[in-house]
């Protein structure tokens, strides 16, 4: 009997640890702030332009992960979407809850984003990308091949 109740108490105390003390399967963990710092348009696979932080129309687009798989958006500190959010060593995938322009409750858009995350080797924050890819008529029967990006920089 001592034994039976020493092995569940072990267990219990490791389980315990391990929810208490955050255990993860992951090395990478979006959860804190994160500032949209660039946009950037590649038109045939050659940058075309690109908008720093500083010249965007607003002071400050900050993303807000917080630990229960939640977050929002701050636009110039006024929260302006929620949104869920799973992750993986490699990537973040949201569901943006955008709500309709009537503001009733029950009319939310839901649109999901994926991102993936860059950590580059010269010691710079963290960065998460967003890419949208497509390709449209050039007007002369041909195509071109646009590519933007969304970053998001760890603060």
């Amino acid at each position: 009997m001592k034994k039976v109740s020493l092995i569940l108490l072990s267990a219990l105390i490791i389980i315990s640890t391990c929810i208490f003390s955050g255990c993860a399967d992951f090395k990478f963990n979006p959860i804190g702030t994160w500032e949209y710092t660039d946009d950037i348009l590649y038109v045939d696979g050659k940058e075309n332009n690109h908008v720093h932080k500083e010249e965007m129309q607003y002071e400050s687009m900050q993303y807000h992960f917080e630990k229960s798989g939640t977050g929002y958006i701050t636009v110039d500190d006024y929260r302006t979407i929620d949104f869920t959010y799973e992750y993986t060593d490699e990537t973040v995938d949201m569901t943006m809850h955008v709500p309709k322009p009537t503001n009733r409750e029950s009319d939310v858009e839901y649109v999901d984003v994926h991102y993936r995350l860059e950590t580059p080797s010269d010691g710079t924050p963290m960065k998460l990308i967003r890419t949208v890819e497509e390709d449209v008529d050039d007007g002369e029967g041909g195509k071109v091949h646009l590519k933007e990006e969304y970053v998001l920089t760890r603060l």
